[in-house]
């Protein structure tokens, strides 16, 4: 049963980072990331009444409309009422790190 939660768990990343990936939405993308309670798996995507889930991505550019709008999506297939996606390139993240 655990596996079996495990492959639903795997695919449903697959797609949410599948829908990422092909919104077109970042440049030169670098890396996508879930963080909040599902990254740290206190919780699973799995569960029926999952409030929000945050992501992060690493790019170079965004387009801020269209990644509202790609969080609208987010919240229609997960069925959550908020899907933050974080934004930030990799010149930010090194800035706070020197």
């Amino acid at each position: 049963m655990v596996e079996n939660s495990k492959l639903k768990e795997e695919k449903i990343f697959d797609i949410l980072k599948t829908l990422i990936l092909n919104a077109n939405i970042f440049k030169n993308l670098k890396c996508i990331g879930i963080m909040g309670s599902i990254g740290r798996k206190e919780k699973s995507i799995l569960i029926s009444n999952l409030n929000d889930v945050d992501f992060f991505v690493i790019a170079d550019e965004a387009d801020q409309n269209k990644k509202i709008e790609l969080e609208k999506k987010l919240n229609d297939f997960l069925g959550t009422t908020y899907t933050d996606i974080l934004f930030v390139t990799l010149n930010k993240i090194k800035n706070i790190y020197k």
